[in-house]
């Protein structure tokens, strides 16, 4: 590395290292009266506690609520993005789950759309690939907006382990990232897998499986919940 090349890396460290965190000033989110607001790392106040809601900021960004409206704060309180969404999800690599006049898409830190809103319904992305919805149909999409999995199945649910449970309409049964069927549509229900089990249901019989669809354990069902099982 040349002389030149050195010093310009050790200043930009220097002004780095003085400037604090990545995204500018740390703000600490704070309750006063069921109210949400942010101060610095010095306690004075930054954001008064007028949001109903808000989060810790995450990629620079605080979701926050009021009125049942959902909007963003920067790193210095300014609310960048207005309340104007009915439905967010926090910045996650760079975009950010919203839903507006009962669609949804995804923004970007600058409130832009990176994937338009034109979805019915829309999860997180789990495994890199989002659960969408458009007219009843589910299906996948990757965070480039591009569908992976054809809308297609009457339900769905999300990615885990490298499975996502569907409903094709009779059964359900678990597809892989590229939408090929791993366990057959054979369960009454299922859920996604957690810690390498899903929970199933044939008939009464529930019990969680693993990602080969082995039976691993049964449910273990309260005995109140039991009793009235048999009535």
């Amino acid at each position: 590395m040349g002389r030149f090349r050195f010093l310009h890396l050790m200043v930009f460290l220097t002004l780095l290292a003085g400037s604090g965190p990545l995204y500018g000033q740390h703000l600490i989110r704070f309750y006063m009266k069921a109210k949400v607001g942010y101060r610095d790392d010095k306690g004075a106040i930054v954001v008064p506690a007028t949001y109903d809601a808000g989060s810790e900021f995450i990629e620079g960004r605080a979701l926050v609520v009021r009125d049942s409206l959902r909007g963003f704060l920067d790193v210095f309180g300014t609310e960048v993005i207005p309340l104007q969404f009915s439905d967010a999800g926090v910045f996650n690599k760079g975009i950010a789950r919203v839903a507006r006049d009962g669609k949804y898409g995804w923004i970007r830190p600058d409130g832009s759309y990176s994937i338009p809103a034109q979805f019915d319904l829309a999860d997180e992305f789990c495994d890199g690939l989002a659960r969408v919805m458009i007219g009843g149909k589910f299906g996948y999409i990757n965070r480039d907006g591009q569908t992976i999995i054809a809308l297609q199945y009457q339900n769905a649910r999300n990615f885990s382990s490298g499975l996502a449970p569907v409903y094709d309409g009779k059964k359900w049964g678990f597809i892989d990232a590229a939408g090929k069927w791993i366990l057959p549509a054979s369960f009454d229900d299922a859920q996604s897998f957690h810690n390498g089990e899903s929970l199933v249901r044939k008939g009464e019989k529930m019990y969680f499986i693993d990602t080969k669809g082995k039976r691993t354990r049964e449910l273990e069902v309260p005995e109140e919940e039991f009793t009235k099982r048999k009535r």
